[in-house]
C-alpha cells in the first residue's frame, strides 16, 4: 500500500484534488451505448449521469443519502437509491480509492500473492471492505500503480462481476490517473428463471470505458490554470465471464 500511494504522488498530492470529472461510454449491445459522465467531489459526494437515445439518467449521493432520475426505468420523478445502489455510490465516491487510509476507513487487506498479468507482473491484495464486499485488487509490481480491480456483488437483486483495468494513466508525475475500463457481467440465470440464457450460458454484459478523468485541486489565489490537456482515448477492454 505504501508504494501504491508514493506512485500517486503521496498522501499530501491526493488530499489537494478536491474533484474529479470522468466521461466515457457505456456498452451494452450493438445500437446500445449510452454517454456516462461522472463528478466525484469531497467527501464522498458523486454524480453520475447516463445519456441514451435523448433521455438522461441521473444518479447522485451526498455522503449520507441518495436519489436517482431514471427515464429508462419508466420513472422522470426523484427516487430514493435502492439499498445496494447506495452501497456502490458510496464505495465510488471515495476519490482516494480503498487502499489509502483502509485501516480508518474500516477496511481489511489481505496480500494473496503475486499474478503475471498482460502488462507483467502485479500483486493480488485481498480487500475486505467495511460494508463486507470483497475486492480485489492488483498493484504492479514495477511502478506501484493499481492495474486491475474485480469484486462481485447483488444489483437490483442478481450477482454481477465487475471488472476494472486500468491503464494509460496521464496527469503530472506527482499524480498520475488513469483511463479506465469496466466490464460488468450478470451471473448466468438458473433455468427456471429463462430457460434460454441457461442453456447457452451467457451472462448480460455492459462495458464502461472511461477516459483519464480531469481533476481539480486547491488553487492559490491569484495562481493561473494549465491549459487543458487532450483526452486520452479510452483502452481495450478486458473482459471476463463471471463463474457459474
Amino acid at each position: 500500500m505504501a508504494r501504491n500511494l508514493a506512485a500517486r504522488g503521496g498522501k499530501p498530492a491526493l488530499d489537494a484534488v478536491r474533484t474529479l470529472r470522468m466521461s466515457g461510454r457505456a456498452i451494452a449491445g450493438p445500437g446500445r451505448e449510452a454517454i456516462v459522465r461522472r463528478e466525484i467531489a469531497r467527501p464522498g459526494r458523486i454524480r453520475t449521469e447516463f445519456v441514451f437515445q435523448g433521455t438522461t439518467g441521473v444518479y447522485v449521493w451526498n455522503g449520507t443519502e441518495g436519489s436517482r432520475v431514471s427515464p429508462l426505468d419508466g420513472s422522470l420523478d426523484a427516487l430514493p437509491l435502492s439499498e445496494d445502489a447506495a452501497a456502490m455510490s458510496a464505495e465510488q465516491a471515495d476519490i482516494d480509492g480503498p487502499l489509502v487510509d483502509w485501516k480508518a476507513k474500516g477496511h481489511r487487506v489481505e496480500l494473496v500473492g503475486t499474478e503475471t498479468l498482460p502488462g507483467g507482473a502485479a500483486q493480488d491484495l485481498k480487500v475486505t471492505l467495511k460494508s463486507g464486499v470483497v475486492r480485489h485488487i492488483w498493484v504492479d509490481a514495477k511502478t506501484g500503480l493499481m492495474v486491475k480491480s474485480s469484486s462481485t456483488r447483488k444489483v437490483k437483486g442478481h450477482e454481477v462481476a465487475l471488472e476494472v483495468a486500468y491503464d494509460d494513466y496521464q496527469g503530472d508525475r506527482r499524480r498520475p490517473l488513469p483511463a479506465l475500463d469496466r466490464d460488468e457481467r450478470e451471473r448466468p440465470p438458473a433455468a427456471a428463471e429463462d430457460p434460454r440464457r441457461a442453456r447457452r450460458g451467457e451472462p448480460h454484459a455492459r462495458r464502461f470505458a472511461f477516459h483519464a478523468p480531469a481533476l481539480r485541486r486547491r488553487e492559490r489565489p491569484g495562481a493561473r490554470r494549465p491549459a487543458p490537456r487532450n483526452q486520452a482515448a479510452p483502452t481495450a477492454c478486458r473482459s471476463r465471464r463471471a463463474p457459474s
